[in-house]
């Protein structure tokens, strides 16, 4: 199928103010009307990810069991 096909359909969304697109922040709190939001579509939004038993327990855990790259985004 011809890409074009796909940019106007694109272009079309954008005109209708119908298409959508993801903010993404890394940020576990997020200011928006001015208040403090926890960000709990974060990973990290209890932030936890830097913690050295966290760190510790996921290397272990990676020995024992390996790991594999695996999502799913609806």
């Amino acid at each position: 199928m011809d890409t074009w096909i796909f940019q106007k359909k694109l272009s079309s969304l954008k005109q209708s103010h119908l298409y959508r697109s993801r903010k993404i922040s890394e940020n576990t709190q997020l200011i928006i009307n001015e208040q403090s939001l926890i960000n709990f579509c974060s990973n990290d939004y209890l932030s936890l990810a830097k913690h050295p038993k966290i760190k510790q327990a996921f290397k272990q855990g990676i020995d024992k069991f390996s790991s594999g790259a695996g999502v799913h985004r609806t």
